[in-house]
């Protein structure tokens, strides 16, 4: 039944894979921590700064984290089969019709109102966190830095949190 419930819950994940892997961490988060109960908040944060530190798309490592942890290697190949269940049908069903989607303004507009929206969900993220309490002196002493490096001096996001996991040493000990 895990199985089901994983693959199931990815799936939704996955049906809605518009905007690049962060936009999913809101719908993830939804998933795994509020609908399911699979992960607690602070572990599902940790899990993602684990996963992004680590090569390759951060949705697809938290959902072989979460499927691992509930049902080891059949939960990795149940998650991750959700997760790419609809994207993957769509595409196959939309590759002819690419090249004259792209020529129709409202796909440009339909994107851009994906864009923005995207925002949103990283936006509503960071406030979900704040509101919860999970955000003090140290996290902004160490998040503060990292946008900056990271967006305005495009270090890369990697090398961001391994400085951010040295502050971390520093400032919660």
């Amino acid at each position: 039944m895990v199985l089901l419930q994983l693959y199931l819950a990815f799936l939704k994940v996955g049906a809605f894979a518009v905007g690049g892997a962060y936009a999913l961490i809101p719908l993830i988060e939804r998933q795994v921590v509020t609908v399911h109960g699979w992960l607690t908040h602070e572990e599902f944060l940790e899990v993602y700064g684990v996963s992004a530190g680590v090569p390759g798309a951060i949705s697809i490592k938290m959902a072989t984290y979460t499927g691992y942890k509930l049902a080891g290697v059949p939960g990795v190949i149940a998650a991750n089969l959700g997760h790419f269940t609809v994207p993957a049908l769509i595409m196959m069903l939309l590759y002819g019709m690419l090249r004259q989607l792209g020529r129709w303004p409202a796909t440009g507009a339909f994107l851009s109102g994906v864009r923005a929206g995207t925002w949103g969900l990283l936006l509503g993220l960071a406030w979900a966190l704040a509101r919860e309490g999970t955000v003090d002196a140290r996290v902004l002493a160490i998040a503060v830095p990292a946008v900056v490096l990271i967006g305005l001096f495009r270090i890369d996001p990697a090398i961001v949190l391994v400085a951010s996991g040295l502050a971390g040493l520093l400032l919660y000990r």
